[in-house]
């Protein structure tokens, strides 16, 4: 018997397979060129939505026409994506939130600045606190 919970999680997930996007539990690297920062954000962000708020989490998550996630997160209410950019401009963040949110059945886009991060692992993990959810 699976738990409401656990059918939630499910659904989900074969909603955002369904609409593309390669959902796998394994965590991959970036296959081009990324900074050990850009790295380590990524995992940070990653590791507080899957063990502070419970969502299940894969990394660079593809989709065949629209690119790919940093960080992509689902749980019970909501789906939700991060991306950990370097010194990002407005067309970036407008060109990620028109990719991987409009149309799509992620609801919200997180952009960390990786240029912001502190260089101290417990500073980065509050930071990464405070650039999500504690934002909302």
């Amino acid at each position: 018997m699976t738990s409401k919970r656990g059918k939630d999680l499910y659904d989900a997930r074969k909603e955002l397979q369904n609409s593309g996007w390669d959902v796998t539990k394994a965590s991959r690297f970036n296959s081009g060129s990324e900074t050990v920062a850009h790295s380590a954000c990524k995992h940070l962000a990653a590791h507080y939505l899957r063990h502070e708020l419970g969502y299940k989490v894969a990394f660079e998550t593809t989709h065949k026409k629209r690119g790919e996630i940093d960080v992509l997160a689902w749980g019970e209410r909501e789906t939700i994506c991060i991306e950990c950019e370097t010194n990002p401009n407005e067309y970036v963040v407008r060109d990620k939130l028109d990719r991987y949110v409009e149309g799509t059945p992620i609801d919200e886009m997180f952009l960390l600045n990786v240029d912001e991060m502190p260089y101290d692992i417990h500073g980065a993990y509050a930071w990464v606190d405070d650039q999500t959810y504690q934002l909302l």
